[in-house]
């Protein structure tokens, strides 16, 4: 494992007697890497404490092609200028000819999230796959749905393993887990795949939401949907679960989906019934507002970053008044940023509750 090129290079033939033919095998795990480093909370305020030269990490991220939208969309909007600077540390490591700095800033960012790892590292003469599973048997618990977050820890762990001189066995433990690094920088760099069953004869769209507008007078947002709500009351069901997080239906009025959007969704399954397009036109809509927040908090921290970005020389010009203005603009940022993680927060609950009840009422047929 390499973390200057990010290539984890191994004998692809496994458990195999060493007398046999071999293939050298080479996988690219770097978005795994920037993955598990920018979702552990240490790690990322590590970051922001250590890379203090924010334009510098800024042009190294804009020269990586690592930046690619499928790994921004796994993590949350409020990561992004931490990822951002990460990617540009990485880049910067693989670009320095002379000396350590930033490899060694690199690693003191990961060590920062996970001294566990480290004091079990220093336990061992060596690491076999085996010893890892054992170790990480506490993360596995739960992890049927989200298992991209243990793994990553697997990798970093590696990557740790090697820094410290440590030198780890391929055993079957271990090249199962490069199977599952494979899959998972697949879907950051690739994006995940769906497949629709049932891929039969499409039904007539049109006809379908004649019959959708004829009960709820519109197919394209959620506001009637809980005023004109199906069987067992589900709208009021909708609005107490909104209530709960502070949340109004009427906020998502300008956010109906256009008539492109509506036939887009259409298109992600060949059948539809009406409970089935209630409820996948809410989490569609709650989808497109949090869309929306999220590139609003982007533009806000864009902003404040070319505050943070300014060079001296410019904020001596006129002192106070440059320094009255960059203290309101980032209070107002700092204010919009507040206000943008709690309601992201809540919309994204919101659309949990909303896809537990789908689950309820599929199961209840």
């Amino acid at each position: 494992m390499n973390i200057g090129t990010g290539r984890i290079i191994y004998d692809g033939i496994c458990c195999r007697p060493m007398t046999e033919a071999k293939m050298e095998v080479s996988l690219d795990v770097t978005y795994l890497i920037l993955y598990a480093i920018i979702i552990n909370d240490t790690c990322r305020k590590a970051i922001e404490e250590l890379l203090e030269n924010n334009v510098e990490y800024l042009v190294y991220y804009e020269e990586s092609k690592y930046k690619g939208e499928n790994l921004r969309k796994a993590i949350p909007a409020e990561y992004v200028w931490n990822l951002r600077r990460l990617i540009g540390l990485l880049e910067k490591v693989r670009k320095e000819e002379k000396g350590r700095e930033a490899y060694r800033l690199l690693m003191q960012i990961i060590y920062a999230g996970h001294g566990e790892f480290k004091r079990e590292i220093k336990k061992v003469e060596y690491v076999t796959g085996d010893r890892m599973t054992h170790f990480f048997r506490s993360d596995l618990i739960g992890t049927d749905m989200n298992m991209m977050p243990m793994v990553g820890k697997v990798l970093l762990f590696l990557i740790m393993t090697e820094d410290m001189g440590v030198p780890y066995v391929w055993d079957d433990q271990m090249f199962m887990m490069v199977q599952f690094f494979a899959g998972f920088t697949k879907e950051l760099e690739c994006g995940m795949e769906f497949v629709v069953k049932g891929q039969a004869e499409r039904m007539d769209y049109e006809d379908f939401l004649k019959r959708f507008d004829d009960r709820y007078e519109t197919h394209h947002s959620l506001l009637n949907l809980a005023i004109k709500p199906l069987e067992e009351k589900t709208g009021d069901l909708m609005c107490a679960v909104m209530q709960l997080y502070q949340i109004n239906p009427r906020k998502f009025w300008e956010y109906g989906l256009t008539e492109a959007e509506v036939y887009k969704l259409l298109e992600q399954s060949p059948k539809w019934n009406m409970t089935q397009y209630w409820n996948m036109l809410i989490v569609a809509q709650l989808c497109k507002y949090i869309r929306d927040l999220e590139e609003k908090y982007l533009l806000v921290s864009r902003k404040e970053q070319k505050l943070q970005g300014c060079k001296p020389e410019q904020l001596q010009k006129e002192p106070a008044e440059k320094e009255k203005y960059v203290c309101v603009e980032c209070d107002r940022a700092e204010k919009k940023e507040k206000r943008l993680k709690e309601t992201i927060g809540n919309i994204r609950r919101c659309i949990m509750e909303l896809e537990a009840q789908l689950e309820e009422i599929e199961k209840n047929k």
